[in-house]
């Protein structure tokens, strides 16, 4: 199957920036999703990494109307809706991988049938049958997919009907729904959420990593003898480390921290995070989006002076750090200038190696959700109520008051307790008895 168009992204002179699905061949962008985006999406303030992820979507519908011969808006507009044979046929295009190449394809012999012969003289003969099977995404991916076209469908037809959008709109609903139906069961439910954390012990390992000069450190520079560098990259690296630890951030907004978001006045101090869509100094392709609402964070005194002594002792020695306004940036040249901005996926990285150096799996989302489950532990040493835990929970992670994040948290932290609980009561009913 061919992908017959792609996501391009645009930044306009304003700093935002914003993504289409273009023809491949022609070059063009369509006007609908377009205007689904300007009207829908970025109405909503949604970041610019979901408009991404909405318009690849949205691409992989086109890609099939094209394949099955459907000129979708014309179809819609006719009010002629999908039928459940095209709408599986469309989930079955959802589970592709697009990215496969022709030589990557496997060829697989899949039955095999005897042919009669048609005259006493011949034999019979065995003919087999062979399919071309393309690798597929994870029923997860295919999920995710269906997900993000199914609004579109929505919103689509709902503008293409016109005059007649309120009398059509039960035909529509049920188009959609029936779509929604044919998605495949999620492998993780939201019932057995359940994200990897790491323990107290995990952690307290993997600061023996990041500490700086430590003979487990990881984090050289590419000139090893240059001893001054590879003690900046080891204070920053460590730096980063503790944020994610100590205030629970999403990587994009660590790597979109300005040095002006930053107030270290006394033996305290807090870190502001804003979501900067149309930021003109983010120069990096992918941009630090904040995905979550803004907020302050206060940090003691110990992270304050950690903040400090990078930026004063360190990150201001790095050749072009006066023209960056992030407190992250790259301290050697490496596809980017040094002082460029820390790009998202260096951090990713600097997990990568501590993960190879530890033998401990971890990464900057891991560092969220290990922080929720302290969180947790301190709702539950100070006896708080869970309503109050979950507003508490939201602001500091930037979630909105609608968000059943905390419910997910909540639920996990509630079955882990009581696990320990049951098992606390059958250690003291058996002790001293041999089972």
């Amino acid at each position: 199957m061919n992908h017959f168009y792609q996501t391009k992204r645009v930044e306009f002179a304003s700093g935002e920036e914003v993504y289409f699905v273009v023809d491949k061949e022609a070059r063009y962008p369509l006007e609908y999703p377009a205007l689904y985006v300007a009207k829908k999406l970025r109405k909503k303030g949604r970041a610019a990494s979901t408009i991404q992820k909405a318009m690849e979507c949205v691409s992989i519908l086109y890609s099939w109307a094209r394949s099955e011969d459907i000129e979708l808006e014309d179809r819609l507009s006719a009010k002629e809706y999908l039928t459940e044979e095209e709408l599986d046929r469309l989930v079955d295009f959802c589970l592709l991988n697009f990215k496969v190449k022709d030589n990557e394809k496997v060829t697989r012999i899949t039955a095999a049938q005897v042919v009669a012969p048609e005259s006493s003289r011949q034999t019979s003969k065995i003919k087999t049958i062979r399919t071309v099977e393309v690798p597929s995404v994870e029923p997860e991916t295919q999920y995710n997919r269906i997900l993000m076209i199914a609004p579109y469908l929505m919103w689509l037809s709902i503008h293409l009907s016109g005059n007649e959008a309120f009398s059509r709109r039960s035909d529509i609903k049920t188009m959609v729904d029936d779509l929604k139906d044919y998605r495949p069961g999620r492998s993780r439910k939201k019932d057995t959420f359940n994200p990897k954390s790491l323990t107290r012990d995990e952690l307290k390992t993997l600061y023996e990593y990041v500490t700086p000069e430590s003979d487990k450190n990881p984090f050289k520079a590419k000139k090893r003898n240059d001893l001054k560098k590879v003690k900046s990259i080891q204070v920053r690296n460590e730096l980063i480390f503790i944020l994610l630890d100590k205030l629970g951030v999403r990587r994009g907004e660590l790597c979109g921290i300005k040095l002006k978001d930053l107030h270290l006045a006394g033996n305290s101090g807090r870190v502001d995070i804003f979501r900067r869509p149309e930021d003109k100094a983010d120069t990096r392709k992918k941009r630090a989006q904040v995905k979550t609402e803004a907020r302050e964070l206060p940090i003691d005194s110990k992270v304050a002076k950690k903040i400090n002594e990078y930026v004063t002792r360190h990150r201001s020695k790095v050749k072009g750090a006066i023209k960056s306004e992030f407190l992250f940036i790259t301290h050697e040249k490496s596809g980017t200038p040094e002082g460029s901005p820390l790009s998202l996926d260096a951090v990713d990285m600097i997990f990568t190696k501590l993960s190879e150096a530890s033998g401990i799996k971890v990464t900057p989302h891991c560092m969220r959700h290990t922080w929720n489950d302290e969180f947790s532990r301190k709702a539950d040493k100070e006896g708080w109520d869970i309503e109050r835990e979950k507003a508490l929970r939201r602001y500091l992670m930037g979630w909105s008051e609608n968000s059943k994040m905390p419910d997910h948290y909540a639920k996990r932290h509630i079955r882990e307790t009581a696990n320990a609980a049951l098992l606390e009561m059958q250690n003291k009913s058996t002790k001293g008895q041999s089972l």
